[in-house]
């Protein structure tokens, strides 16, 4: 996740624990109802009755107002969360046409790399196992190996391989593997068909 969204996040639950504090409040004042009620009945006078019911009955309507405005609390948060998620889903968005862009960009200026053509043959005149300058050994990657053949038509010989395991069901990871290329690569190209 990106900072915009952890910021949208953290708003919300900032938001929530006022509505959370108020209801652990309420539940504990009932609870406190219940039990003076259980604990007093049996001792008091009719009239100390009375008082009681008079008392209780101020407390309900407290309660009742009191839950209204909870009510309407938790609809104002609501909205609100309506609203941040929103704006969510829209920088989601941005974020997805940006990536798509710098993708585009990226595949406009990526240039097939040739390599440099050997002078010599292997063992004339060279030391064993060492290459000139610029050229890689094959064994580290067999891309730079095959490059001549896959520079202009090749390249499509590449994505039409890539289409091909794609359709079969491979991921990028396996065709990269496969094909031994980068994933990066095998995802543009990929990416690029859609």
């Amino acid at each position: 996740m990106d900072a915009p969204a952890l910021l949208l996040l953290s708003d919300i639950v900032k938001s929530l624990m006022p509505l959370v504090g108020i209801m652990m409040i309420v539940t504990a004042l009932m609870m406190m109802l219940r039990n003076r009620r259980k604990r007093s009945a049996h001792r008091l006078t009719p009239m100390e009755q009375v008082e009681r019911y008079q008392q209780e009955r101020g407390m309900r309507q407290d309660l009742e107002s009191l839950m209204v405005e909870i009510e309407q609390l938790a609809r104002r948060f609501s909205s609100q969360l309506d609203a941040k998620s929103v704006q969510l889903e829209k920088l989601l968005r941005e974020a997805d046409e940006k990536i798509a862009q710098l993708q585009q960009t990226s595949a406009a200026t990526q240039t097939p790399q040739t390599p440099q053509p050997r002078s010599s043959l292997p063992g004339a005149g060279e030391t064993p196992g060492v290459l000139p300058p610029g050229v890689k050994h094959a064994s580290h990657h067999k891309a730079h190996a095959d490059a001549p053949a896959r520079s202009g038509a090749g390249e499509d010989e590449l994505a039409r391989q890539v289409y091909r395991l794609a359709d079969e069901g491979l991921t990028s990871d396996q065709i990269a593997r496969r094909l031994d290329e980068h994933v990066g690569k095998v995802e543009l190209i990929l990416a690029l068909r859609k």
